[in-house]
């Protein structure tokens, strides 16, 4: 008897029902807050453990708490409310996503062609194809700068070289010019590089870019060229090949990609400090992203782009009930 009633005397998820300590990063189901003095998590904060407003933070047993930072939520997969993006996803792979520097706007490509949208909390508008004038055949990824314009590998869809285009114009009527990059053997080819995104979006900085530096039918490397767009030579960020679509948290210490197939999960490498020298020994990882309680054990996760307000993670993902191929997705990030 007394064996069968035990349960009935356990905390509840509604209260107490979870820890949340140092361990798991102080993580509460949603709804709960995190009484970090008692390590629980609780509906409702006991008086005084939080500070004001306006001091935004928290208090424990041994002090003030700062709230974590961007690269810390995410770094710890404090990611919630996942849902696709409906208006945007077809049977085609919706791949290579990008997000304009006000977070209003998505960039990203399907079918062959460069798609946008507007954004709005957890959903998008319409989507729009991005004509652009003086484009190769073939796109090979790409992502919006902080001044609006698009840049992008591409080549003619049969072998000739890869070349990074940056495209200008008024949306949805863009005019692509091609960029200086220098003429290698591995260049010549389709597989020399893709996705390509400058380090605090802006072509004044470091370029990184999936690039296979062993030649083709090789597992590709985030590689990082010089800064400017006289690019110079290209060499591995960090040691471990077979990742692609890198994408950077604001102030580049952070640094998510994607596993090149057949492995399809998200990993993340960290700058340590503000170091801004950005030498191939800075990278540390790549390491597995958690994901929270977004996880599915039968996806295929390609890419992960933070908003810039750190609100949301914009997910490319395989994931059971998807429209066909690779869809979009959003999550909500946990604001502490």
């Amino acid at each position: 008897m007394v064996a069968a009633l035990a349960g009935c005397y356990e905390p509840t998820p509604a209260d107490k029902g979870f820890k949340c300590t140092g361990d798991n990063d102080y993580l509460c189901p949603d709804g709960l807050s995190c009484d970090r003095v008692a390590g629980l998590c609780v509906s409702r904060l006991p008086d005084m453990q939080l500070i004001p407003s306006d001091l935004g933070f928290m208090v424990d047993a041994s002090g003030p708490v700062a709230p974590r930072s961007c690269d810390e939520r995410v770094t710890h997969g404090a990611f919630s409310g996942l849902a696709p993006l409906t208006s945007l996803n077809t049977a085609a792979d919706e791949l290579s996503i990008s997000i304009s520097a006000d977070g209003s706007r998505i960039f990203y490509q399907s079918s062959g062609a460069i798609m946008t949208a507007t954004l709005s909390g957890k959903s998008a508008g319409a989507p729009t194809v991005v004509n652009i004038a003086g484009a190769p055949a073939a796109f090979r990824g790409g992502s919006v700068n902080a001044d609006g314009s698009y840049w992008f590998a591409g080549d003619d869809g049969a072998g000739g070289p890869t070349s990074l285009f940056q495209a200008k114009g008024t949306l949805p009527n863009l005019t692509a010019t091609a960029q200086a990059l220098p003429t290698t053997a591995t260049q010549q080819s389709m597989c020399a590089f893709h996705d390509p995104v400058f380090r605090d979006g802006s072509s004044a900085n470091d370029l990184y870019i999936a690039y296979a530096l062993g030649g083709c039918g090789t597992p590709p490397y985030i590689a990082q060229g010089a800064s400017g767009k006289q690019l110079g030579a290209f060499f591995a960020a960090f040691p471990t090949a077979g990742f692609r679509f890198p994408s950077l948290l604001s102030g580049g210490l952070t640094m998510i990609v994607g596993g090149n197939a057949p492995t399809r999960r998200l990993f993340y490498a960290t700058r340590p400090g503000t170091d801004q020298t950005m030498t191939d020994t800075t990278w540390v990882g790549p390491t597995a992203l958690p994901l929270g309680g977004i996880a599915d054990s039968a996806s295929q996760d390609w890419q992960a782009v933070v908003s810039p307000d750190c609100s949301k993670l914009y997910l490319v993902s395989v994931r059971a009930g998807g429209v066909g191929g690779a869809d979009l997705y959003v999550a909500d990030i946990a604001a502490q």
